[in-house]
């Protein structure tokens, strides 16, 4: 009933008034950005306030601080990515059936601390007995996934004429 009714305002006059011609996404990030916007102005105020003066050292403990908070908006996003990225490959890659077997093999790879690093394709051909020099049609094709904890190799047999 509450998702309706905040549903109901995001939609009424007054919230579009609010929001102008951003969305609810838009404005939610706002504080986010503004922190690099902060790093910015306490680097350029800190350029322009003389060295005896007596808000130098507050500006600098203030330019710290806000650096440090950047560091951890952005390892957060970051992680964020990490995750984001097992699950897309976990489901776009892995995935196949609906069935309950599946969806375990998805809890076990996918862990809170687990990130994507590398991918790579390879082919396995077959080589000719009469002729060793000659490789003939490629026959399977594998992915191999590299996670920080894991190295994960898919196999997908090609389709032979």
């Amino acid at each position: 009933k509450t998702d309706q009714a905040f549903r109901d305002f995001l939609r009424s006059p007054k919230a579009r008034l609010a929001l102008g011609h951003s969305d609810l996404s838009a404005l939610l990030i706002t504080p986010i950005q503004r922190i690099g916007r902060y790093v910015m102005l306490a680097e350029q105020l800190l350029r322009f306030t003389p060295e005896g003066h007596p808000d130098r050292e507050d500006l600098s403990k203030a330019l710290s601080l806000f650096q440090k908070i950047a560091m951890g908006v952005n390892e957060g996003q970051r992680e964020y990515e990490g995750m984001e990225k097992v699950f897309q490959i976990v489901c776009d890659r892995l995935v196949t059936t609906g069935s309950s077997s599946s969806q375990k093999k998805v809890s076990d790879l996918v862990v809170p601390h687990r990130r994507y690093v590398h991918e790579g394709r390879f082919y396995r051909s077959v080589k000719s007995l009469a002729m060793p020099d000659l490789l003939l049609q490629k026959k399977d094709m594998y992915d191999v996934i590299v996670f920080t904890d894991v190295i994960l190799l898919t196999h997908t047999v090609t389709a032979t004429p």
